[in-house]
């Protein structure tokens, strides 16, 4: 029968036989790769798990320890893991009638203060919160190194990074059975000539430590603030779908902390 002759009903009922094919042919190739994917997803989230499981460092635990002590003269001394064995000091001196200052020092002979690279007769650093304390690139100092000075001579001279600042950080470097740990002291220092003659009030507000061995601590960071974040570029976030991109981007946002 040429196609002239066929009736519209044949025509529609062949192309629906032809799309119903086409369909059930469509659906067969569909449910493999419905199921391989599915496979994959399940596969990318356990790899992202593992991925995860590996990678996550130690967990820090920083022991902190609030003080709250102010020093305006003499010695003040900080056991930062509370065995009993003091490990840094705080020195506030008066060389003079009209010369004071103040300093710290390492007590062991592997517990040092982190100071400028030029050297140890130079000023320790007052660190900003978040600073990092133990990378390879940072010196600690355990011999006696200044922080601040008054001179109350010629009307007064205060000088040293520690001068009139609150709520900076001491970094630390010590040891805790021959294995190497970080920590920080928090102080807020006050100086300057008072009737007449030098005066230095240094305020301990607290000190921290981080009990893993040979782990960078952010000066200020307390256990509180550590726990483990998960970090984007592994399957698992992809299977997670459009809740895995959101992290994804949120996490791509530039953030930066201050030296």
């Amino acid at each position: 029968m040429n196609s002239e002759n066929r009736s519209p009903v044949s025509t529609s009922l062949g192309g629906a036989r032809r799309a119903n094919r086409a369909s059930r042919e469509a659906a067969s190739l569909a449910e493999p790769f419905s199921r391989r994917f599915a496979a994959y997803a399940l596969g990318a989230s356990a790899t992202g798990v593992g991925l995860l499981a590996l990678s996550q460092p130690a967990r820090a635990e920083i022991v902190f320890t609030p003080a709250n002590t102010t020093l305006t003269n003499g010695s003040l001394y900080i056991d930062l893991n509370h065995d009993g064995i003091n490990d840094f000091v705080l020195l506030n001196d008066r060389s003079s009638p009209h010369h004071r200052a103040l300093g710290a020092k390492g007590l062991a002979a592997g517990n040092g203060v982190m100071a400028y690279q030029t050297g140890c007769s130079y000023p320790l650093l007052a660190l900003r919160p978040g600073t990092e304390i133990g990378t390879a690139r940072e010196l600690f100092c355990r011999s006696a190194a200044p922080m601040a000075g008054v001179a109350s001579t010629f009307g007064g001279v205060i000088f040293g990074p520690w001068a009139n600042i609150s709520q900076h950080f001491l970094g630390f470097k010590f040891e805790i059975n021959r294995q190497v740990h970080y920590g920080w002291a928090e102080l807020s220092v006050k100086a300057g000539p008072r009737n007449g003659a030098p005066a230095i009030a240094a305020t301990l507000l607290g000190y921290a430590y981080d009990t893993v061995p040979n782990q960078p601590v952010p000066a200020g960071l307390r256990s509180d603030a550590c726990a483990p974040k998960l970090e984007p570029g592994t399957l698992g976030l992809l299977a997670l779908g459009s809740p895995g991109l959101a992290f994804w981007r949120k996490k791509e946002q530039p953030s930066e902390v201050a030296p």
